[in-house]
């Protein structure tokens, strides 16, 4: 690849990334010239009103583009009050395969509903990870949530 080569892909690289700050897709560069990018298109919850103790499914779903798969996680939040409730027992870390993960095909994962949660709707995030959820010094890439109501046991 010729130097000048060189410099439009990483002044193009550059623009897509700061482009994929605002709207939310995220972007790493492996070698010259291949780019991977992975964006958090809606999480569900399924289903939408369940028990404290109960295990509620969400559902991601997920578009990768680039050459290769992308190692993400994938984490859970409840917001009780002012309180964040993580759940790290549901938490996935998955291959994903570029195209559309969605629907049907949607990434899932687990989270228990604390027994201690009152009565109430709540905002239930899903998180998507580069890799390891929660790992040293690491932010959600990218996150949405769906509300979830909580019955009396």
């Amino acid at each position: 690849m010729a130097l000048e080569q060189k410099h439009l892909v990483a002044i193009v690289v550059g623009v897509i990334a700061a482009i994929g700050g605002i709207i939310g897709a995220v972007i790493t560069v492996r070698g010259n010239d291949k780019t991977e990018a992975a964006q958090l298109v809606k999480v569900r919850c399924d289903p939408t009103t369940a028990a404290p103790g109960a295990t509620v499914t969400l559902r991601f779903d997920v578009k990768v583009e680039g050459d290769e798969g992308l190692r993400l996680g994938l984490g859970a939040t409840m917001f009780v009050g002012d309180q964040e409730i993580s759940d790290d027992s549901g938490g996935r870390v998955v291959t994903v395969i570029p195209g559309d993960s969605t629907g049907d095909s949607a990434l899932t994962r687990t989270f228990v509903v604390p027994a201690s949660v009152p009565a109430g709707e709540y905002e239930l995030a899903g998180e998507l990870w580069r890799g390891e959820i929660g790992a040293a010094g690491q932010e959600a890439l990218d996150d949405d949530s769906c509300s979830l109501t909580v019955t009396a046991p």
